[in-house]
């Protein structure tokens, strides 16, 4: 029996210290796990946002930028249903946004088999360079317009770039190849490519609205902007304002705000800014290239607006649009007469009842005697 003892109390002293190793060892283990766990949730988070920002630089352009995103989409449904139609498509800024209706235009006849589709796809604060991102985007997404509708706003022609107010809107909303292809346009600077990388970084957070509308519209807050967009945007790409007249106090208010947007030094100090000059003659260069018949609009202004400018603004203007219109025989269009003042919301946004008076006009006076003309006729052989 002792013999048995000893022989089971060696084995019983000397496993403990083993079995307060394993223990110790199983005490540090959650620590580790916990280090592992919250590593390997940091790899997979980084990588579901990689996964998120491609998916945004290459598809899906709604989830990036709404207005161009939605607006090709729908551009997209009107070509696949009426396969064969002639495009004409309008390019320009918030102006042609919510005041060119091209459901409003007689030109637009849906019975006649040749009529040409027309879509809107004006984007807010679209001066010259928006409108060549614009223009080159939508012809690498195969979309080819026999005629274009460029609008040349004047004072986004005084500025260099972005619009000031629109520059950190812009930026979140271009892919990689824009901004490479922006370096042309000056160098940008470290806050341009911060704010841009800023917006990729966690893409999740800075796009919730839009994804979340992707996944259920219903559940945007009510009064949002993306909500407010998508529920008045029109399948021609049209955002018509939602009152057909401006009472006075409004259109006083909203002059206010145009005023403080558009401060005297910039139209008293008027210039043609070269980089503005280089994006529109770039425009034209590929329109006469793609062979794409070319007009040139200059929006409706109200008279009030139009004092604004001055003599000396008005002689720059006007000298700078004969000249591309000899450089490129191109058409121009001066529309800023058209719409009596209320018509406007603020002066240069036209109101619904304005935009339609300004469409069946522009269809009736310019458009339908242009595509008659020239419906065979590429841009080269245009007369002015």
């Amino acid at each position: 029996m002792g013999s048995i003892l000893e022989m089971i109390h060696p084995c019983k002293v000397s496993a403990v210290p083993r079995v307060g190793r394993e223990m110790a060892g199983t005490r540090r283990n959650p620590c580790q796990s916990a280090r592992r766990s919250l590593f390997i949730g940091f790899v997979l988070f980084a990588a579901a946002q990689l996964a998120l920002a491609v998916v945004l630089e290459h598809h899906f352009p709604e989830l990036r930028d709404p207005e161009f995103g939605y607006k090709l989409k729908y551009l997209r449904q009107k070509i696949e249903a009426e396969p064969g139609r002639p495009l004409l498509l309008a390019v320009g800024s918030s102006l042609v946004f919510q005041g060119l209706g091209p459901a409003c235009m007689p030109a637009s006849n849906p019975e006649q088999a040749d009529a040409p589709l027309f879509f809107n796809f004006g984007l807010p604060g679209g001066g010259p360079l928006l409108e060549l991102l614009c223009l080159r985007r939508l012809l690498a997404a195969g979309v080819r317009p026999r005629w274009l509708i460029l609008e040349v706003m004047p004072p986004l022609l005084a500025h260099a770039g972005f619009w000031p107010a629109e520059e950190s809107h812009h930026l979140t909303r271009l892919t990689w190849n824009d901004l490479r292809f922006l370096e042309g346009y000056g160098s940008p600077s470290w806050n341009f490519y911060g704010t841009w990388l800023h917006s990729r970084l966690v893409p999740c957070h800075e796009q919730r609205l839009l994804i979340l509308n992707a996944i259920s519209p219903h559940w945007l807050p009510d009064g949002s902007y993306l909500r407010n967009l998508l529920r008045g945007l029109q399948p021609c790409g049209w955002l018509p304002f939602g009152i057909v007249t401006v009472d006075a106090e409004t259109r006083r208010r909203a002059l206010a705000a145009a005023r403080a947007e558009y401060p005297p030094p910039l139209f008293a100090d008027f210039k043609i800014t070269c980089e503005a000059d280089r994006a529109l003659r770039e425009i034209l260069t590929i329109c006469r290239r793609e062979q794409i018949c070319l007009l040139l609009l200059v929006m409706p202004e109200s008279q009030v607006f139009q004092s604004w400018y001055g003599p000396c603004a008005q002689r720059c203007l006007g000298d700078y649009l004969s000249t591309l219109q000899r450089d490129f025989r191109t058409p121009v269009v001066d529309a800023r007469n058209w719409v009596a003042e209320e018509g406007f919301v603020d002066g240069h946004h036209l109101a619904y009842g304005g935009a339609v008076i300004f469409s069946e006009r522009l269809g009736r006076e310019v458009l339908r005697p242009l595509l008659e003309e020239r419906a065979q006729v590429p841009l080269a052989s245009c007369p002015p």
